[in-house]
């Protein structure tokens, strides 16, 4: 989970690429979004969402029987999605290649079903763990991480604005924006903040990973091991958005 419908999963129809849950269907008045979700939203609404699927079928068969292949879905998936991750990470001030990395990471795994599902106990209050801690859509951000890379106030959301946070999240075009948005202000408390793309190193690149995954606790077993999972896959990533074999 990282302290931040989807292409992983099925049944999406073309008028309406964003899976929603009933939970997400509240409406919202345009003047109710904040001004850079506006802009996230107007720039994305003519890109089609047809990238690769990671579904539950995929996903049983990968963690059952081991017949799907994850890491052809990793490659196939940021490399479909290559254009938005570059002019995202170019908008961030990030480099494209922590972008891609971290968006290999996190693509495949888990059904995007079982994040709603989470969602929906949360928000119940059958779980101790506050909702807008629950990561949605192929970056798998979390709801709060989202809202204060948008603009939004996490502890002063309605219900509406909730609901097209996640909506955003799903779509894979806006969550890969959201997400270097993310790494945008993750980069802002870190000790290379001023420094440009092009001269970050590979070991600030493997900080900003393991800050996307652990927030706080970055310095953590989890986070630590999820930068070297990233580090390990960066040459694939690079790759995928280069359209070359790594």
């Amino acid at each position: 989970m990282t302290t931040s419908g989807s292409p992983k999963e099925t049944g999406q129809s073309e008028q309406d690429p964003v899976s929603r849950s009933p939970d997400e269907q509240d409406p919202v008045r345009h003047d109710q979004l904040t001004a850079a979700h506006r802009r996230l939203l107007e720039r994305t609404a003519h890109l089609p969402v047809d990238g690769p699927r990671w579904g539950s079928r995929q996903f049983f068969l990968t963690a059952r029987l081991g017949l799907a292949d994850e890491e052809d879905f990793k490659r196939r998936w940021v490399g479909h999605y290559a254009d938005t991750i570059r002019a995202a990470a170019r908008e961030a001030g990030i480099p494209e290649s922590v972008l891609a990395g971290i968006a290999y990471r996190e693509a495949g795994g888990k059904p995007e079903w079982m994040n709603t599902a989470v969602g929906w106990v949360r928000r119940r209050g059958l779980s101790s763990r506050h909702p807008d801690k629950t990561s949605y859509g192929p970056m798998e951000v979390q709801v709060r991480r989202a809202a204060e890379a948008l603009g939004y106030d996490p502890a002063d959301l309605t219900p509406a604005q909730r609901g097209r946070i996640i909506s955003s999240l799903k779509n894979p075009h806006q969550g890969i924006i959201i997400a270097a948005y993310h790494l945008r202000d993750l980069k802002k408390e870190t000790s290379f903040a001023h420094k440009e793309p092009h001269q970050m190193t590979l070991e600030e690149g493997r900080e900003l990973a393991a800050r996307y995954n652990g927030g706080p606790y970055w310095r953590g077993r989890q986070a630590q091991s999820y930068a070297r999972q990233y580090e390990r896959d960066l040459p694939k990533a690079i790759a995928a958005i280069n359209h070359t074999s790594a």
